[in-house]
């Protein structure tokens, strides 16, 4: 498995970096971590002064040249968290567009809900799910070990929530407690084939889990999914996503909205 994690700060790594380590460590899992800067500014933008801009364009590419040596300290301190295999990309880009591109190697791309740029974090994320890659996402300001002990799976007989579980199996695998919240908020069901057994599934697979029905509508389920998550001491929620991307117009079904912009656990998401 290769893992995938983006980090917006080289001079101290984010939480994320550090869960990702810990989650690669748990998967014996390889693990890539990602600087993106915009493109390097070529000539002094217009209107600015000459000094100013010659500074501004110093500045930038000092800090893509501090990131690309930085790749040495990211491998050894990712190493003190248990990831054998660590390594460090410099990409120059819109970071929608790298994360596209980098995920097509990658099983799982870390990313984290930033707080300071709440609304550009989850479209950023949104994007990158809604090109069909499965994310884990950190909140920012939680410390969240890398465990895999205790995992809920949000189950609503949607295509979102079937793929996110089967997704999910690699981890699923490692939990000593799986939790499965049922509901029926979601007015979409697979066609043209027989009801989807998301406990059987698990079962077959070697995954024990509880059930949990939560009588929630498609209002309330993004509230009682958390409220579940936390009375069962929840280490990483699953669950699926559904939602439009145009033209750089992101627009997430209401429910994994929510859930990334309250969640205090880190989430898988497949898009």
């Amino acid at each position: 498995m290769d893992i995938l994690v983006h980090c917006a700060d080289i001079r101290a790594w984010p939480p994320a970096a550090r869960y990702a380590a810990e989650l690669a460590a748990s998967l014996g899992a390889s693990l890539t971590g990602i600087y993106i800067s915009p493109p390097l500014p070529l000539e002094v933008p217009g209107g600015m002064p000459t000094l100013v801009g010659a500074e501004v364009i110093a500045y930038a590419h000092d800090q893509v040249q501090a990131a690309m040596l930085a790749g040495p300290r990211f491998a050894a301190w990712a190493g003190q968290f248990g990831a054998k295999n660590a390594q460090w990309q410099v990409a120059l880009g819109d970071p929608a567009d790298v994360l596209r591109k980098a995920g097509n190697w990658n099983d799982i791309i870390v990313l984290e809900r930033r707080n300071s740029s709440i609304a550009r974090s989850i479209d950023l994320i949104g994007e990158t799910l809604l090109s069909g890659f499965a994310c884990v996402v950190v909140p920012e300001a939680t410390y969240a070990i890398g465990r895999l002990e205790r995992i809920a799976i949000a189950y609503d007989g949607s295509c979102a929530s079937i793929r996110a579980l089967h997704a999910a199996l690699p981890l699923l695998s490692k939990a000593t407690h799986g939790v499965l919240l049922h509901g029926k908020w979601s007015s979409e069901r697979p066609a043209g084939v027989g009801d989807f057994d998301p406990h059987g599934h698990l079962a077959m697979h070697g995954i024990a889990t509880e059930i949990e029905t939560l009588d929630a509508s498609a209002d309330e389920a993004g509230d009682a999914l958390l409220e579940a998550a936390s009375r069962n001491r929840i280490d990483l929620v699953v669950a699926g996503v559904a939602g439009k991307s145009r033209f750089g117009d992101i627009r997430l079904d209401p429910i994994p909205r929510y859930l990334l912009q309250y969640a205090g656990v880190p989430l898988y998401l497949r898009g």
